[in-house]
C-alpha cells in the first residue's frame, strides 16, 4: 500500500474548495497554509487553487471563505 501526501499548495486548494464551517478545521488549516506559503493576496490564493481545481468550482461559499481568511490574516481580500 502506498500513501500519497499532497503538496501544501494542493492541500490549500482542497481546503478552499471544501470551505467547511466550524467546527471543521478547514479555516484554521487554510490560515496556517497561507502563512506557510506566504500567500498575501486574493489573486495568489486563486492562482494556487487554479493549479489544482477548475475555478468554475469556486462559488459564493468559497469566495466568502477566502474573504474571511484574508480578514483573519490582516489583508483586504475584497
Amino acid at each position: 500500500m502506498r500513501i500519497l501526501k499532497p503538496k501544501a499548495e494542493q492541500l490549500s486548494a482542497m481546503k478552499i474548495l471544501a470551505a467547511r464551517p466550524e467546527p471543521s478545521k478547514n479555516f484554521m488549516d487554510a490560515h496556517i497554509l497561507c502563512k506557510d506559503l506566504n500567500i498575501t493576496t486574493k489573486d495568489r490564493i486563486l492562482d494556487v487553487c487554479s493549479e489544482y481545481i477548475p475555478l468554475t468550482l469556486v462559488g459564493e461559499r468559497q469566495i466568502n471563505f477566502i474573504r474571511y481568511l484574508g480578514e483573519d490574516l490582516g489583508y483586504d481580500w475584497e
